[in-house]
């Protein structure tokens, strides 16, 4: 029968409690199945907001996979709303979490659970890419705010409260991108 390693949350004294408790009166070949890490298993190389605002060395979807796996801090955040224009509330409907949650991850210095961390990442590549097609934020703005027929006459802005909005918004960009306005 194979031993499978199991990745450790214990804290290091911990573990040395626990390791000698099974080692008892066992043979000593017979390896700990714990592993220690001394990092984190998901650490980002780079902060979110380099990475969302396209100055990061790191392009790939894994990146995106560690950073939202790691979470994003509060303070990356921040820089991302400040790029995008939007306000705290906007936000806080955007990734669903009221303002007073968004108050307390500021408080405590909180690190975003994944789910609210894929949202952000999401939403930040987005503006990324809009900021590419359009040349500068303030056009994207006008684009975001403005209804739009092929968008079922909603506005854009609307639609990023949802994963498959976001999605449908990058797919928007890349026609706009390539000229086909339908």
């Amino acid at each position: 029968m194979k031993k499978i390693k199991k990745e450790n949350p214990i804290p290091d004294s911990h573990l040395a409690k626990k390791t000698a408790k099974q080692n008892v009166g066992k043979n000593k070949s017979r390896q700990n199945i714990y592993t220690v890490h001394k990092e984190p298993m998901y650490m980002a190389k780079e902060s979110t907001y380099k990475y969302a605002l396209g100055k990061s060395m790191e392009t790939d979807k894994f990146s995106l996979i560690k950073i939202s796996r790691q979470g994003v801090s509060y303070e990356d955040f921040i820089k991302v709303v400040e790029f995008s224009g939007f306000t705290i509330k906007e936000w806080a409907g955007y990734i669903q979490l009221n303002e007073r949650t968004l108050q307390r991850y500021k408080a405590e210095n909180k690190l975003f659970e994944q789910i609210y961390s894929e949202r952000i990442l999401g939403i930040a590549r987005l503006l990324q890419r809009g900021v590419t097609v359009f040349d500068n934020m303030a056009a994207l703005g006008k684009w975001l705010n403005a209804e739009n027929v092929a968008l079922g006459k909603t506005t854009p802005k609307q639609l990023l409260d949802s994963t498959f909005g976001i999605n449908i918004l990058e797919d928007e960009l890349i026609r706009i991108e390539h000229g086909i306005f339908a």
